[in-house]
């Protein structure tokens, strides 16, 4: 390899030097700024996301000089006891060993390999999470990986960076400045192997991340077909064509679904509300059939404001209520009967459906991940949409633009609203606010029972789930817009005679000026005018 220039080696310097010091505050920033605050995108991530649902508090960090730069973003309020095994490699420049910063307010002697892994091992430490960014020839991985395995608890994991090269430039066991990745892959995929006794897979995020639990079986251990070899399996051209196998590579979300408990899912009552509408009709009803929903057991109520009775055919993992109420108590009634019966079924939380609602096939890994996450929490609802047009959350065009980007995770209930469908309530909260209002059964039903959480309470939980909802408001179709506009003027004035505001009445004249300019049609300017007059 030829070598450097001693410019070319001083501009290598520096350029390092200014990642190390600006790197820290570009991903403060992006973390608090640019992206959910639980999503996993590099390995720290990983890490820390672990720690806080496994109640991890010892980390240990195997790496070199130019590896491990994410120890700083390893969170120290979490991990008490965090450690890092620098060693010094065969191409480190002997003028630069000493005390050389990693991060840059850590600094670690780099040491020969021998002498650290003595030291770790007499000292009978172990940890609950390793995380193994090795020097990346094949031989240095496979014992950074022994070497985990000795100092990892009976309760811990390993976590193993580099596992998924993307292009062939990348790989090799000779050191490539850049993003070299050698063959960290192929120790990895050679110990899944070899043992078949631990449970390895790796993570889609990050250059791929390993993740390998000790002595914990797994039914998708790697097999090789017959005519290939092992040496074979690892080269090029064949990890290309099978490295989802080789790997058991899985995607984020399925790596966060492994460490979350769906217990919930058996205490929480559905509700879907139907009107003039058959069940087998019903978006919400089909799309929930349709649903991820694994090995968990749902209980539904089918609460019915029509007049004619249903039959309601059986379904495996769903047990099936139905009900009906001729006198239509709107959705209100029915959610506030979804409750009772939710009670007396001793069941912890509700969840609401109207019968329109289209649900993702991942709504539940969502749901179930969100709930893991914020275990504390008692409101979590879905970004819900009615095509391209964001309905809920919903922020006033009248009160401050609405934001660009929605982030999941724990947000604030200031100034905002949302719709009943797709809520989940704890049903003690549900309880504490009173149920829903008996004199909005249905237009602000949702508006003022979130109206009472907001005084309560001032954070919600919004969930990844994208659900597609129809509002006839934001119809194309003018005659469908009437209709509603005009119904809604009534429950207009009650939820501002409940809320103590006038803005309701207000913002529903500034509707149908909006409306007369979307649909070039005077007859919402004047449906609103005399409503209002008429009314005072």
């Amino acid at each position: 390899m030829a070598q450097k220039s001693k410019m070319s080696q001083k501009y290598s310097k520096i350029k390092f030097w200014v990642y190390l010091n600006t790197k820290d505050r570009w991903l403060s920033y992006k973390r608090r700024n640019l992206r959910p605050l639980n999503k996993i995108e590099y390995n720290a991530d990983i890490v820390n996301w672990l720690a806080k649902q496994l109640n991890y508090n010892s980390y240990l960090q195997i790496s070199t000089y130019t590896t491990g730069n994410y120890f700083d973003e390893i969170d120290s309020t979490t991990f008490l006891n965090k450690s890092c095994l620098n060693y010094k490699t065969n191409n480190t420049d002997n003028s630069e060993v000493g005390k050389i910063a990693v991060r840059n307010d850590h600094q670690f002697y780099m040491e020969d390999y021998q002498m650290l892994k003595k030291r770790y091992l007499n000292n009978e430490q172990k940890y609950d999470i390793v995380f193994v960014d090795s020097y990346h020839t094949f031989e240095q991985t496979m014992e950074d990986l022994l070497l985990a395995c000795e100092l990892v608890s009976e309760r811990g994991l390993i976590v193993v960076h580099d596992c998924k090269p993307e292009k062939k430039e990348s790989i090799g066991n000779e050191f490539i400045e850049g993003s070299w990745l050698g063959q960290s892959y192929e120790a990895f995929i050679k110990f899944r192997y070899q043992n078949p006794q631990h449970s390895c897979f790796v993570i889609n995020t990050d250059y791929g991340c390993g993740v390998i639990q000790k002595n914990v079986f797994n039914k998708k251990y790697l097999e090789i077909p017959e005519n290939v070899t092992l040496d074979e399996a690892v080269k090029w051209s064949f990890f290309k064509k099978y490295h989802v196998k080789l790997l058991d590579l899985v995607s984020v979300n399925e790596f966060k679904l492994k460490y979350c408990s769906k217990d919930f899912l058996s205490k929480t009552l559905i509700c879907i509300v139907l009107y003039k509408t058959n069940v087998e009709e019903s978006l919400t009803y089909k799309s929930l059939l349709e649903a991820n929903i694994g090995d968990s057991n749902l209980n539904l109520l089918l609460f019915d404001n029509s007049s004619e009775t249903q039959k309601i055919p059986d379904k495996s993992q769903i047990k099936v209520e139905y009900y009906q109420d001729i006198t239509n108590v709107g959705v209100a009634g029915a959610y506030n009967y979804a409750a009772k019966r939710a009670k007396e079924m001793k069941m912890e939380e509700l969840l609401f459906f109207d019968q329109d609602s289209d649900l993702p096939k991942n709504f539940f890994d969502k749901l179930i991940i969100a709930k893991q996450e914020n275990p504390t929490q008692k409101l979590f609802v879905p970004l819900v949409k009615d095509g391209d047009l964001i309905v809920s959350p919903s922020y006033s065009v009248f009160n401050k633009f609405s934001p660009k980007r929605y982030f999941s995770g724990l947000t604030k209930v200031n100034d905002c609203s949302i719709i009943n469908s797709g809520m989940m309530i704890s049903l003690s909260v549900f309880e504490e606010l009173g149920n829903y209002h008996s004199e909005l059964p249905i237009y602000y039903s949702d508006t003022y029972f979130f109206h009472r959480y907001k005084q309560k309470y001032t954070h919600f939980i919004l969930h990844e789930a994208i659900l597609q909802h129809e509002m006839k408001l934001s119809s194309k179709h003018l005659d469908d817009v009437k209709l509603v506009f005009d119904a809604l003027f009534a429950s207009t004035k009650k939820f501002a005679r409940l809320t103590n505001s006038s803005k309701p009445v207000i913002s529903y004249l500034k509707m149908g000026i909006w409306y007369t300019i979307r649909f070039k049609n005077l007859s919402f300017l004047k449906t609103s005018l005399m409503n209002v007059l008429k009314n005072k």
